[in-house]
Protein backbone atom coordinates (compact mmCIF):
# COMPACT_ATOMS: atom_id res chain seq x y z
CA UNK A 1 0.00 0.00 0.00
CA UNK A 2 2.72 2.15 0.71
CA UNK A 3 4.37 1.60 -2.42
CA UNK A 4 1.55 2.48 -4.25
CA UNK A 5 0.85 5.72 -2.47
CA UNK A 6 4.36 6.65 -3.26
CA UNK A 7 4.22 6.02 -6.66
CA UNK A 8 0.92 7.94 -7.09
CA UNK A 9 2.34 10.76 -5.23
CA UNK A 10 4.86 10.54 -7.92
CA UNK A 11 3.39 10.42 -10.78
CA UNK A 12 1.07 13.29 -9.19
CA UNK A 13 4.29 15.96 -9.00
CA UNK A 14 5.58 14.35 -12.70
CA UNK A 15 2.10 15.32 -14.17
CA UNK A 16 2.02 18.86 -12.25
CA UNK A 17 5.62 19.19 -13.32
CA UNK A 18 4.29 18.60 -16.91
CA UNK A 19 1.72 20.87 -17.06
CA UNK A 20 4.08 24.05 -15.36
CA UNK A 21 6.50 23.39 -18.10
CA UNK A 22 3.98 22.94 -21.07
CA UNK A 23 2.24 26.61 -19.04
CA UNK A 24 5.56 28.08 -19.33
CA UNK A 25 6.54 27.65 -22.87
CA UNK A 26 5.79 30.39 -25.36
CA UNK A 27 4.47 30.14 -29.08
CA UNK A 28 5.81 31.90 -31.93
CA UNK A 29 3.31 31.57 -35.20
CA UNK A 30 4.10 32.62 -38.42
CA UNK A 31 2.67 33.78 -41.51
CA UNK A 32 4.67 34.24 -44.49
CA UNK A 33 3.70 36.51 -48.18
CA UNK A 34 2.28 34.10 -50.47
CA UNK A 35 5.39 34.81 -52.96
CA UNK A 36 7.82 33.25 -50.77
CA UNK A 37 9.77 30.25 -52.61
CA UNK A 38 10.16 27.43 -50.22
CA UNK A 39 11.53 25.87 -48.62
CA UNK A 40 13.34 28.77 -46.79
CA UNK A 41 13.93 29.15 -43.46
CA UNK A 42 13.89 32.06 -40.47
CA UNK A 43 16.48 32.54 -38.10
CA UNK A 44 15.89 34.28 -34.81
CA UNK A 45 17.84 37.14 -33.84
CA UNK A 46 19.16 38.28 -29.76
CA UNK A 47 18.52 41.99 -31.01
CA UNK A 48 20.80 42.74 -27.74
CA UNK A 49 24.08 40.77 -29.35
CA UNK A 50 22.71 41.01 -32.61
CA UNK A 51 23.32 37.25 -32.83
CA UNK A 52 21.28 34.44 -34.31
CA UNK A 53 20.19 31.72 -31.31
CA UNK A 54 18.26 29.43 -33.55
CA UNK A 55 16.74 29.12 -36.89
CA UNK A 56 13.85 27.30 -38.45
CA UNK A 57 13.12 25.10 -41.41
CA UNK A 58 9.89 26.61 -43.46
CA UNK A 59 8.58 24.24 -45.64
CA UNK A 60 5.00 25.94 -45.58
CA UNK A 61 3.42 29.37 -46.07
CA UNK A 62 2.65 29.15 -42.08
CA UNK A 63 4.99 27.72 -39.19
CA UNK A 64 4.70 27.71 -35.49
CA UNK A 65 7.74 27.47 -33.26
CA UNK A 66 7.73 26.83 -29.36
CA UNK A 67 10.60 28.40 -27.13
CA UNK A 68 10.88 29.01 -23.12
CA UNK A 69 10.15 32.98 -22.90
CA UNK A 70 12.68 35.26 -21.30
CA UNK A 71 12.22 36.96 -17.89
CA UNK A 72 12.49 40.35 -17.72
CA UNK A 73 13.02 43.05 -20.31
CA UNK A 74 14.08 41.75 -23.91
CA UNK A 75 13.64 42.09 -27.57
CA UNK A 76 14.54 39.64 -30.72
CA UNK A 77 13.84 39.86 -34.11
CA UNK A 78 13.75 37.16 -36.49
CA UNK A 79 15.21 37.81 -40.29
CA UNK A 80 13.62 35.96 -42.92
CA UNK A 81 15.68 33.99 -45.80
CA UNK A 82 17.64 36.04 -47.48
CA UNK A 83 15.59 39.01 -47.81
CA UNK A 84 15.90 41.98 -45.65
CA UNK A 85 12.19 41.20 -43.97
CA UNK A 86 12.54 41.33 -40.34
CA UNK A 87 9.84 41.17 -37.27
CA UNK A 88 10.49 42.62 -34.15
CA UNK A 89 9.19 40.93 -30.99
CA UNK A 90 9.24 40.74 -27.31
CA UNK A 91 10.07 36.72 -25.98
CA UNK A 92 7.21 37.11 -23.41
CA UNK A 93 5.06 34.10 -21.97
CA UNK A 94 1.90 33.58 -24.64
CA UNK A 95 1.03 33.12 -28.17
CA UNK A 96 2.69 35.36 -30.36
CA UNK A 97 1.22 35.64 -34.17
CA UNK A 98 3.67 37.02 -36.97
CA UNK A 99 2.98 38.87 -39.98
CA UNK A 100 6.20 39.21 -42.45
CA UNK A 101 3.68 41.16 -44.57
CA UNK A 102 2.32 43.79 -42.02
CA UNK A 103 6.45 43.72 -39.79
CA UNK A 104 4.35 43.16 -36.79
CA UNK A 105 4.41 40.92 -33.63
CA UNK A 106 0.78 40.90 -31.38
CA UNK A 107 -0.80 38.71 -29.41
CA UNK A 108 0.89 39.19 -25.91
CA UNK A 109 0.90 42.04 -23.79
CA UNK A 110 4.45 43.88 -24.91
CA UNK A 111 4.13 42.70 -27.95
CA UNK A 112 0.54 44.61 -29.06
CA UNK A 113 2.02 47.46 -27.64
CA UNK A 114 4.48 48.15 -30.30
CA UNK A 115 2.34 46.34 -32.73
CA UNK A 116 0.40 49.43 -32.54
CA UNK A 117 3.01 51.52 -32.98
CA UNK A 118 4.19 49.37 -35.71
CA UNK A 119 0.84 49.10 -37.67
CA UNK A 120 0.67 53.10 -37.69
CA UNK A 121 4.36 53.74 -39.02
CA UNK A 122 4.13 50.65 -42.18
CA UNK A 123 1.07 52.07 -42.94
CA UNK A 124 1.97 55.69 -43.45
CA UNK A 125 5.47 54.54 -45.46
CA UNK A 126 3.14 52.74 -47.22
CA UNK A 127 0.82 55.62 -48.33
CA UNK A 128 4.05 57.27 -49.04
CA UNK A 129 5.06 54.82 -51.50
CA UNK A 130 1.84 54.67 -52.89
CA UNK A 131 2.11 58.75 -53.72
CA UNK A 132 5.32 58.79 -55.24
CA UNK A 133 3.81 56.36 -57.91
CA UNK A 134 1.13 59.08 -58.51
CA UNK A 135 3.83 62.00 -58.20
CA UNK A 136 7.06 60.63 -59.69
CA UNK A 137 6.28 62.49 -62.74
CA UNK A 138 6.52 66.08 -59.71
CA UNK A 139 9.18 65.86 -57.88
CA UNK A 140 8.80 68.76 -56.29
CA UNK A 141 5.32 68.02 -54.93
CA UNK A 142 6.19 65.00 -53.76
CA UNK A 143 9.13 65.74 -51.79
CA UNK A 144 6.31 68.63 -50.08
CA UNK A 145 4.34 65.69 -49.30
CA UNK A 146 7.16 63.61 -48.31
CA UNK A 147 8.54 65.83 -45.61
CA UNK A 148 5.28 66.29 -43.98
CA UNK A 149 4.85 62.57 -43.87
CA UNK A 150 8.17 62.01 -42.80
CA UNK A 151 7.81 64.95 -39.69
CA UNK A 152 4.70 62.25 -39.08
CA UNK A 153 6.56 59.52 -38.97
CA UNK A 154 9.01 60.99 -36.67
CA UNK A 155 6.49 62.33 -34.38
CA UNK A 156 5.30 59.27 -33.53
CA UNK A 157 8.56 57.50 -33.17
CA UNK A 158 9.47 60.19 -30.51
CA UNK A 159 6.71 59.89 -28.70
CA UNK A 160 7.17 55.61 -28.46
CA UNK A 161 10.82 55.83 -27.56
CA UNK A 162 10.01 58.08 -24.81
CA UNK A 163 6.95 56.22 -23.89
CA UNK A 164 8.81 53.35 -23.24
CA UNK A 165 11.96 54.10 -22.99
CA UNK A 166 13.41 52.01 -20.13
CA UNK A 167 12.52 48.67 -21.97
CA UNK A 168 14.24 47.54 -25.27
CA UNK A 169 11.19 47.93 -27.48
CA UNK A 170 12.00 51.11 -27.61
CA UNK A 171 15.06 50.64 -29.54
CA UNK A 172 12.73 49.96 -32.54
CA UNK A 173 10.90 53.06 -32.69
CA UNK A 174 14.39 54.72 -32.49
CA UNK A 175 15.55 52.19 -35.04
CA UNK A 176 12.51 53.73 -37.19
CA UNK A 177 13.06 57.32 -36.01
CA UNK A 178 16.47 57.40 -37.57
CA UNK A 179 14.61 55.47 -40.96
CA UNK A 180 12.58 59.00 -41.23
CA UNK A 181 15.46 60.89 -41.76
CA UNK A 182 15.96 62.48 -37.84
CA UNK A 183 18.51 65.20 -37.71
CA UNK A 184 21.74 63.85 -36.06
CA UNK A 185 20.96 66.53 -33.44
CA UNK A 186 17.25 64.81 -33.04
CA UNK A 187 18.77 61.44 -32.63
CA UNK A 188 21.23 62.60 -30.12
CA UNK A 189 18.99 64.19 -28.06
CA UNK A 190 16.61 61.01 -27.84
CA UNK A 191 19.17 58.86 -27.24
CA UNK A 192 20.55 60.83 -23.98
CA UNK A 193 17.14 60.34 -22.74
CA UNK A 194 17.21 56.29 -23.02
CA UNK A 195 17.24 54.05 -19.79
CA UNK A 196 20.05 52.39 -18.89
CA UNK A 197 18.77 49.05 -19.46
CA UNK A 198 19.55 49.95 -23.16
CA UNK A 199 23.08 50.14 -23.03
CA UNK A 200 22.75 46.46 -23.20
CA UNK A 201 22.39 46.41 -26.85
CA UNK A 202 24.80 46.33 -29.53
CA UNK A 203 22.80 48.76 -31.65
CA UNK A 204 22.28 51.38 -29.48
CA UNK A 205 26.16 51.77 -27.93
CA UNK A 206 27.21 51.37 -31.50
CA UNK A 207 24.62 54.87 -32.58
CA UNK A 208 26.31 56.55 -29.38
CA UNK A 209 29.53 55.90 -31.13
CA UNK A 210 28.03 57.29 -34.16
CA UNK A 211 27.29 60.23 -32.22
CA UNK A 212 30.33 60.96 -31.23
CA UNK A 213 32.15 60.62 -34.65
CA UNK A 214 29.26 63.36 -36.16
CA UNK A 215 30.85 65.63 -33.19
CA UNK A 216 34.10 65.19 -34.96
CA UNK A 217 33.03 65.94 -38.20
CA UNK A 218 30.48 69.09 -37.65
CA UNK A 219 31.06 72.19 -39.26
CA UNK A 220 34.23 73.91 -37.47
CA UNK A 221 36.06 70.44 -36.88
CA UNK A 222 39.11 69.60 -39.51
CA UNK A 223 37.65 66.98 -41.93
CA UNK A 224 38.35 63.14 -41.27
CA UNK A 225 40.64 61.20 -43.60
CA UNK A 226 39.64 58.47 -45.45
CA UNK A 227 41.34 55.58 -47.35
CA UNK A 228 40.05 53.35 -49.75
CA UNK A 229 40.42 52.57 -53.64
CA UNK A 230 39.99 53.98 -57.09
CA UNK A 231 39.23 52.72 -60.35
CA UNK A 232 40.82 53.63 -63.43
CA UNK A 233 39.03 54.99 -66.07
CA UNK A 234 40.71 53.06 -69.19
CA UNK A 235 40.78 49.16 -67.52
CA UNK A 236 38.92 49.49 -64.36
CA UNK A 237 41.76 48.36 -61.64
CA UNK A 238 41.98 49.73 -58.15
CA UNK A 239 44.46 51.37 -56.88
CA UNK A 240 44.48 53.14 -53.08
CA UNK A 241 42.97 56.36 -52.86
CA UNK A 242 42.85 59.30 -49.82
CA UNK A 243 40.22 61.60 -48.97
CA UNK A 244 43.58 63.56 -48.16
CA UNK A 245 44.44 63.61 -51.90
CA UNK A 246 41.96 65.84 -52.70
CA UNK A 247 40.82 67.82 -49.56
CA UNK A 248 42.71 70.30 -48.00
CA UNK A 249 44.77 70.76 -50.76
CA UNK A 250 43.90 74.73 -50.26
CA UNK A 251 40.80 74.30 -52.40
CA UNK A 252 36.86 74.13 -51.74
CA UNK A 253 36.36 70.42 -51.71
CA UNK A 254 32.46 68.93 -51.49
CA UNK A 255 32.57 65.25 -50.40
CA UNK A 256 29.27 63.41 -51.96
CA UNK A 257 28.86 60.38 -50.14
CA UNK A 258 26.18 58.50 -52.66
CA UNK A 259 25.56 54.77 -53.90
CA UNK A 260 24.51 53.70 -56.82
CA UNK A 261 21.05 52.70 -56.01
CA UNK A 262 20.03 55.78 -54.59
CA UNK A 263 18.18 57.80 -56.75
CA UNK A 264 18.29 61.36 -54.70
CA UNK A 265 21.88 60.73 -55.50
CA UNK A 266 21.74 60.58 -59.09
CA UNK A 267 19.58 63.72 -59.17
CA UNK A 268 21.64 65.36 -57.09
CA UNK A 269 24.48 64.68 -59.10
CA UNK A 270 22.59 65.35 -62.62
CA UNK A 271 21.09 68.69 -61.14
CA UNK A 272 22.89 70.12 -58.89
CA UNK A 273 27.06 68.99 -58.72
CA UNK A 274 27.54 68.71 -62.19
CA UNK A 275 26.25 72.38 -63.04
CA UNK A 276 28.38 73.71 -59.78
CA UNK A 277 31.19 71.62 -61.17
CA UNK A 278 31.45 72.87 -64.41
CA UNK A 279 31.27 76.57 -63.42
CA UNK A 280 33.71 76.71 -61.04
CA UNK A 281 35.69 73.45 -61.33
CA UNK A 282 38.76 76.12 -62.89
CA UNK A 283 38.40 78.45 -60.00
CA UNK A 284 39.18 76.11 -56.88
CA UNK A 285 36.28 73.75 -56.71
CA UNK A 286 36.86 70.39 -56.10
CA UNK A 287 33.98 67.78 -55.84
CA UNK A 288 35.07 63.93 -54.36
CA UNK A 289 32.71 61.01 -54.78
CA UNK A 290 32.47 58.78 -52.12
CA UNK A 291 30.83 55.12 -52.81
CA UNK A 292 29.17 53.82 -49.90
CA UNK A 293 27.18 50.62 -48.99
CA UNK A 294 27.33 49.60 -53.10
CA UNK A 295 28.91 46.77 -54.95
CA UNK A 296 32.35 47.59 -57.09
CA UNK A 297 30.76 46.78 -60.48
CA UNK A 298 27.50 48.51 -59.69
CA UNK A 299 29.83 51.60 -58.80
CA UNK A 300 31.45 51.42 -61.99
CA UNK A 301 28.47 50.91 -63.77
CA UNK A 302 26.73 54.59 -63.06
CA UNK A 303 29.87 56.38 -63.11
CA UNK A 304 29.99 55.61 -66.38
CA UNK A 305 26.01 55.52 -67.10
CA UNK A 306 26.33 59.20 -65.36
CA UNK A 307 29.16 60.45 -66.81
CA UNK A 308 31.04 61.63 -63.59
CA UNK A 309 33.93 63.81 -64.34
CA UNK A 310 35.14 63.92 -60.96
CA UNK A 311 37.30 61.49 -58.76
CA UNK A 312 35.66 59.07 -56.57
CA UNK A 313 36.87 56.86 -53.27
CA UNK A 314 35.41 53.36 -53.32
CA UNK A 315 34.40 52.08 -49.02
CA UNK A 316 35.81 48.71 -49.72
CA UNK A 317 35.67 48.17 -45.62
CA UNK A 318 31.99 48.25 -46.57
CA UNK A 319 30.75 50.18 -43.55
CA UNK A 320 33.97 52.12 -42.25
CA UNK A 321 32.93 55.87 -44.12
CA UNK A 322 30.11 56.22 -43.24
CA UNK A 323 30.65 55.25 -39.22
CA UNK A 324 33.57 57.59 -39.60
CA UNK A 325 31.47 60.46 -40.62
CA UNK A 326 28.14 59.25 -39.33
CA UNK A 327 26.54 59.41 -42.26
CA UNK A 328 22.94 57.91 -41.69
CA UNK A 329 21.22 58.00 -45.07
CA UNK A 330 22.47 59.06 -49.32
CA UNK A 331 23.26 61.89 -50.40
CA UNK A 332 25.22 63.02 -47.63
CA UNK A 333 27.01 66.29 -49.09
CA UNK A 334 30.11 67.67 -47.15
CA UNK A 335 31.48 71.46 -47.80
CA UNK A 336 35.21 71.62 -46.96
CA UNK A 337 37.57 74.57 -46.87
CA UNK A 338 40.68 74.81 -48.20
CA UNK A 339 42.38 74.33 -45.00
CA UNK A 340 40.66 71.62 -44.78
CA UNK A 341 37.60 72.61 -42.19
CA UNK A 342 34.41 71.62 -42.65
CA UNK A 343 32.23 74.38 -43.21
CA UNK A 344 28.89 72.40 -43.67
CA UNK A 345 27.24 69.11 -44.29
CA UNK A 346 24.05 68.01 -44.78
CA UNK A 347 23.56 70.24 -48.08
CA UNK A 348 21.40 69.54 -50.82
CA UNK A 349 20.18 71.55 -54.02
CA UNK A 350 19.56 75.08 -53.38
CA UNK A 351 21.11 74.93 -50.23
CA UNK A 352 23.96 73.48 -51.72
CA UNK A 353 24.33 76.06 -54.28
CA UNK A 354 24.29 78.49 -51.87
CA UNK A 355 26.78 77.72 -49.85
CA UNK A 356 28.91 77.01 -52.47
CA UNK A 357 28.36 80.38 -54.60
CA UNK A 358 28.91 82.39 -51.31
CA UNK A 359 32.82 81.49 -51.03
CA UNK A 360 33.27 82.44 -55.23
CA UNK A 361 30.95 85.86 -55.06
CA UNK A 362 34.27 87.83 -55.39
Amino acid sequence: MKKILKLTVLLTVVALATIACNKTKSTLKGSLPEDTELPTWVRIYNYATMEAIDSIEINDHNFTYEFAPVKGNALYYLGLGESHSTVFFVPEKGTINLNFEKNIAEGTPENDILATYTKEYMSTSDEIGEKYKEMKDNMDAFEKYYEEKAAYLRDISKKFFLENKEKPLALVALRYYQMAEASMDDIKTLVEQGGNDLNNYKSFTELKEVLQNFDATKAGKQFTDLEGVSFDGTNGNSKPAKLSDYVGQGQFALIDFWASWCGPCQREIKDTLKPLYEKYRNKGLVIVGVAVWDKEEDHKARVKELDIKWPQIFDSNRDSFTQKYAVMGVPQIILVGPDGTILARDLRGEELVKAVESHFQN
